[in-house]
């Protein structure tokens, strides 16, 4: 068990100063704040949290061919394939989900780096996409933005937002 001292602050330059105890919060206010927050749905159950996870592994997997691998650590937040031969590509979460800070009204923020166009890298997986709509996955909408091209998808009801980024590869 931990245990806290005493310590000593200063108020202001004219009073002395003051004492401050500190002592543990009792564990049934953790377990109460806990199902507090579970019961008025600001933060997600473990089945969610799995769902969403899933969904996110799912992603990756139609992306990718089935290729997906999981990181060094074994928990995949990035997973490294490619589409061909010639293409690489790397799929990591980014945003509050990559952070792992994420609400129940958070949809998951993905981004693709590889080798091809921006063009191409759509296309592929708007076909890989749709051949994978009897596994609940829907694309909701295609932004051409300034910013680049984006699609909204949605999977077993998990909202994700898909970028691309092209990176060249350089030669040995």
């Amino acid at each position: 068990m931990t245990s806290f001292s005493s310590l000593s602050i200063a108020t202001s330059a004219s009073a002395g100063p003051s004492t401050l105890s500190l002592v543990r919060a009792p564990r049934q206010l953790s377990g109460g704040l806990s199902k507090f927050l579970f019961q008025s749905g600001m933060i997600e159950t473990e089945e969610q949290i799995s769902l969403r996870k899933d969904g996110f592994m799912s992603l990756k997997s139609i992306l990718l061919g089935e290729h997906v691998r999981a990181d060094r650590n074994g928990n995949g937040p990035v997973a490294y394939s490619s589409i061909t031969r010639e293409v690489s590509l790397v799929i990591v979460a980014v945003g509050s989900f990559g952070l792992d800070v994420w609400d129940v009204n958070s949809d998951i923020d993905c981004l693709c780096v590889g080798s091809s166009s921006v063009n191409t890298f759509f296309s592929l997986a708007r076909q890989r996409l749709r051949r994978a709509a009897d596994q609940g996955i829907k694309i909701l909408r295609a932004d051409k933005a300034g910013s680049g091209t984006m699609f909204e998808i949605e999977i077993r009801g998990i909202k994700l937002d898909l970028q691309y980024f092209q990176a060249r590869v350089a030669e040995s």
